[in-house]
């Protein structure tokens, strides 16, 4: 074979490789090997091709770039902004609302969120705080939480998820979660330390029902009132009935009736071979006038 001939084939094999892998190239072929092909080809070709590969980027291609940068990052609206042009109403610029402090556009759902819609006292604004109180007023409707039950924080996870998967994310409010620079306020922080530890609390009463499910109770003036074990009560589905007892778990401010498992080792302590299950546990009470081993107690005799 010629040596033009060889020029020409290693020409269309490095013309080939450097279109179809650009500038990473360089990470699939080893440099060497790159520099052995270009000692095949003429070096007014490859001044070409790397001339070709290098072209500066023009004004317009920059300006096109910056615009599409601005256009993905995040908007600051301000409250005077999102309530006057973002309610969906005629001549507004879109359907927002903002739930701690992030934007969303809730257009999709807009049969409820529109002027009209079931939930368009929330377009507009964040009225954070009317999505656990439930007052939709315009004192309500407003994101600061001071004041609010410590125990309700729990109820802002489930709608900070709703929103972040259900709706477009468009930017922040600036007011009680975010500044004026779009950083995050020491508001937003306490409120999301408390539904963590909100989060928290609710974890353990689930693991705390299973572990002591509720009793079945009843109540009336012909039958009095009693309290009963099954293998579902509280909602608990088990393998075992238990027998009721008066739980005053650490922290509460009144005991309820729990049923106990009374058979096997403890759940929690030392397997002292009593095979009693949790009846030890010093949160357990008997109930009065009750037979210990039974499933059911009638805690208030009938009306004679």
């Amino acid at each position: 074979m010629s040596c033009m001939k060889i020029s020409f084939l290693v020409l269309l094999i490095s013309l080939s490789l450097g279109y179809f892998y650009g500038d990473k190239i360089h990470s699939i072929v080893p440099r060497h090997v790159l520099k052995e092909i270009e000692s095949f080809v003429p070096s007014e070709v490859m001044a070409w091709w790397h001339g070709h590969q290098a072209k500066p980027a023009t004004p317009e291609k920059i300006t096109e770039k910056v615009d599409q940068a601005k256009k993905s990052e995040p908007h600051l609206f301000t409250k005077e902004e999102l309530w006057k042009y973002y309610r969906g109403d005629k001549g507004s610029k879109g359907l927002y609302l903002a739930f701690m402090g992030k934007v969303y556009d809730v257009s999709a759902g807009k049969t409820s969120y529109q002027p009209g819609g079931g939930y368009d006292f929330f377009a507009g604004r964040d009225g954070t705080k009317g999505f656990v109180t439930g007052d939709f007023s315009d004192e309500g409707l407003t994101d600061v939480l001071d004041g609010l039950d410590e125990n309700m924080f729990g109820g802002f996870k489930e709608w900070q998820t709703f929103y972040a998967t259900t709706y477009k994310f468009i930017g922040f409010l600036i007011g009680n979660f975010y500044d004026k620079n779009g950083q995050p306020t020491a508001a937003l922080k306490n409120a999301e330390s408390k539904i963590k530890s909100a989060m928290d609390v609710e974890k353990k009463r689930k693991e705390e029902s299973k572990k002591y499910p509720m009793c079945n109770s009843e109540s009336s003036a012909a039958k009095g009132s009693r309290v009963w074990c099954s293998n579902r009560s509280g909602g608990v589905e088990r393998d075992w009935v238990g027998v009721p007892r008066l739980y005053h778990a650490p922290g509460a401010t009144h005991a309820r009736c729990a049923c106990v498992r009374n058979t096997g080792p403890p759940t929690e302590g030392k397997d002292m071979g009593k095979n009693t299950g949790d009846l030890n546990s010093p949160y357990m009470k008997e109930y009065k006038n009750c037979k210990p081993d039974s499933p059911s107690c009638v805690t208030v005799p009938p009306r004679s």
